[in-house]
């Protein structure tokens, strides 16, 4: 299991490409969570409130949930990073790769 994150000012946009990753079972589970970005752009500090999205998805679906990011984000550079998780729940586990018709679990 990994997590692919972004952020950006709309809540609109996150919700929109979460609902479409889940739908189109590339993720089975997201959170959208408010935060605070502290960064240089056009040489100038900004301080804005925004939103990070957290994708819980597999390695086999990582550039799907790219591409599926990529054409639906609203900045024109924005952030993506990506993290290994390990699940310990093995209920979790099982509901997971469920949600994601998955034919083998990742170790």
């Amino acid at each position: 299991m990994i997590c692919i994150t972004t952020s950006s000012d709309s809540k609109e946009v996150l919700v929109k490409i979460s609902k479409l990753l889940i739908d189109n079972k590339l993720s089975a589970c997201n959170k959208i969570t408010t935060t605070q970005s502290s960064y240089i752009w056009d040489d100038k500090y900004n301080s804005t409130k925004e939103y990070k999205l957290e994708i819980k998805t597999t390695e086999s679906l990582e550039d799907s949930v790219i591409d599926c990011i990529d054409r639906n984000h609203n900045y024109e550079i924005y952030e993506l990073l990506k993290y290994k998780l390990e699940i310990l729940n093995p209920k979790y586990k099982d509901w997971f790769y469920d949600r994601l018709n998955s034919i083998e679990k990742e170790k």
